[in-house]
């Protein structure tokens, strides 16, 4: 596929690559050179929406020797029928409708991932929700402690004057 696009397109290098794909250059490089034992689905599929789905998903998933889509029109009979023998389907209509096929799956593909990560960012703020709930019962706590502490301090205080006021109070007494 790298040795594909390095060749057929305006990407020359790994950077190249990584840029156009968001897949780190490591990545790229480690996958060129053999390094990693399967490509993640999700690597090859976003190398395929990157050079405008070029890639049959079906080779992508290991499931067909045609690499090209458009190699894969060609080797389509040059003319078929469908099951109702309704008009035919000619080659470039196959191959079309193999590439809508691709992207329609490549689609659907994509929603399920972001929908799999919009529940799991939901079942984060759920439970970001409870420790704030947590967070703001202990503060709640921590307040009417700080005000009962206040209460004693302002209770001492005035205990405290009201002695001293009553000894200074005797002292003008005696003298």
């Amino acid at each position: 596929m790298l040795d594909w696009i390095f060749t057929n397109t305006d990407s020359k290098k790994n950077v190249d690559v990584a840029q156009k794909t968001g897949i780190n250059e490591t990545t790229i490089s480690r996958i060129l050179n053999g390094r990693v034992k399967k490509t993640k689905q999700e690597t090859l599929r976003a190398v395929n929406v990157a050079y405008g789905n070029v890639f049959n998903p079906e080779w992508l998933r290991g499931q067909s020797d045609v690499m090209l889509l458009a190699d894969l029109a060609q080797t389509a009979p040059e003319v078929s029928t469908n099951m109702h023998q309704q008009a035919p389907i000619v080659t470039s209509d196959y191959a079309t409708m193999l590439h809508v096929n691709a992207l329609i799956a490549a689609k659907d593909e994509a929603y399920e991932s972001l929908k799999g990560k919009l529940e799991a960012k939901e079942e984060t703020i759920t439970e970001l929700h409870g420790r704030l709930a947590d967070k703001d019962a202990l503060i709640k706590e921590k307040d009417r402690t700080i005000n009962l502490l206040q209460r004693m301090l302002e209770q001492m205080q005035d205990s405290s004057c009201n002695t001293t006021h009553t000894v200074l109070m005797a002292a003008e007494e005696e003298s």
